[in-house]
């Protein structure tokens, strides 16, 4: 399935967006931090997975336990927006909320 994403641009975000169903898909920068793409799936943002991994390890929490719990947690970010793009393509269609960059 090709997902067409939107190019938009509002008075606080360049973005691109894409609505599956019921499902919101959105790579974004913000203009106080410009060049630094992140990505959410349904108002999720997508996580680092590696980082977040390691830091579970040190906390000694379990492989599943969710970011939130976390003392220190990374999200996904870029300065190429395509690759987040196929990033959060893969994470949706996986049901995943965690990537590996």
């Amino acid at each position: 399935m090709k997902i067409q994403w939107k190019k938009g641009r509002n008075d606080y975000q360049n973005y691109y967006d894409a609505a599956i169903e019921n499902d919101y898909l959105l790579v974004f920068e913000n203009n106080w931090n410009p060049g630094v793409w992140m990505a959410s799936v349904n108002n999720i943002m997508i996580g680092d997975k590696t980082y977040n991994d390691r830091q579970r390890k040190k906390q000694k929490l379990p492989p599943n336990c969710p970011p939130h719990k976390l003392y220190s947690c990374r999200i996904l970010c870029s300065h190429d927006p395509d690759y987040l793009m196929r990033k959060t393509e893969y994470c949706y269609f996986h049901g995943k909320t965690e990537i590996t960059p």
